[in-house]
């Protein structure tokens, strides 16, 4: 599932990382949840939840990779959470080891960030 993705390339900056959850181990966590899970509708959901977090996920690398990401992490992809109304909205964040730069992709702009690039 291809998303309509917003993509912000920072030179620099400070990032808390300890504030943010590492995709790696967010996706054990959907991965343990999911195994837990005993009833057929509940498994279906955390099924659900792994599939969309993976999609968000391989969309963000590619479309980092389209903004001259190399795909080499200085700080590995951490996972946030944006505050919205409704629906929790989640952007993948990282450093990638060439200068530092810093790689943010959402499903919504953050405008404080700058001027974004859109998929």
């Amino acid at each position: 599932m291809r998303q309509d993705l917003i993509g912000y390339c920072l030179e620099s900056g400070f990032v808390d990382w300890t504030l943010l959850t590492s995709c790696s181990a967010y996706r054990k966590m959907l991965s343990e949840s999911f195994c837990r899970a005993e009833e057929r509708h509940e498994r279906a959901h955390r099924l659900t939840a792994i599939h969309d977090f993976e999609s968000l996920y391989w969309d963000a690398i590619d479309m980092a990779r389209s903004m001259g990401s190399d795909g080499h992490f200085l700080k590995e992809p951490h996972i946030g959470v944006l505050p919205s109304s409704g629906q929790q909205r989640y952007y993948i964040i990282w450093s990638d080891d060439d200068h530092g730069s810093i790689f943010v992709i959402s499903p919504v702009e953050m405008p404080w960030l700058g001027k974004p690039q859109k998929r």
